[in-house]
């Protein structure tokens, strides 16, 4: 995915339906205190809801290097295959699935970490500092999404592409402002990890 012909011309409509005929996302297996950690921590603010996290292999296909050397693996219906994959929706235990994510935005690997330091200190109906029960609890989120940060990203910013939205595209979601599906599409190998978040019911406060 990273070794780029940029005067290939663009795969025709044939050759992407083509491209997934008898290919399919496998899973990753993944061994870290440090993934394990924030995602205890994200299921603790969302007393109600939940946070689920896979990594998964993408296919490899010159058709689909094609689209996701040039920010559209929307145009080769990646999005819509991965989430309504089987093997999706098994590692991350979803059933009732419609996949369409056409709202999903394409982002800079850079804003990871703060955006799940966000979605640690507000994303749940539990405030971080209650689960952590510290004054300052936004440092230690802070502190615990750079380390996912690190461990999806390491340091190829260049390499690693972001996607999210917040619509329920299946039945593990609740409340449309407590859904979160964050896609990060590592291009060097081939991976893409997959967070989906949700709770239901109002923000806690004091």
């Amino acid at each position: 995915m990273l070794e780029i012909d940029w005067g290939a011309e663009r795969p025709s409509g044939d050759a992407v339906e083509a491209a997934w005929e008898d290919v399919s996302f496998e899973p990753v297996a993944v061994d870290s205190a440090r993934y394990e950690e924030f995602l205890e921590a994200m299921s603790a603010t969302r007393p109600n809801g939940d946070a689920r996290c896979c990594c998964l292999q993408i296919p490899d296909s010159p058709v689909i290097d094609w689209f996701a050397a040039r920010n559209s693996l929307g145009d080769v219906d990646f999005f819509a295959r991965l989430l309504g994959s089987s093997t999706l929706a098994a590692e991350l235990e979803i059933e009732e699935i419609d996949g369409d994510v056409s709202d999903l935005t394409v982002e800079s690997s850079l804003r990871l970490d703060g955006i799940l330091a966000e979605q640690l200190v507000h994303g749940g109906s539990v405030s971080y500092d209650d689960v952590v029960e510290e004054r300052n609890g936004a440092a230690a989120a802070k502190r615990l999404a750079e380390q996912f940060r690190d461990l999806v990203v390491e340091d190829r910013y260049r390499e690693v592409t972001l996607h999210r939205t917040r619509r329920g595209w299946c039945s593990f979601f609740g409340e449309p402002h407590w859904n979160l599906t964050l896609l990060c599409v590592d291009r060097r190998y081939r991976w893409v990890w997959v967070l989906i978040t949700t709770d239901r019911g109002p923000l806690e406060t004091d």
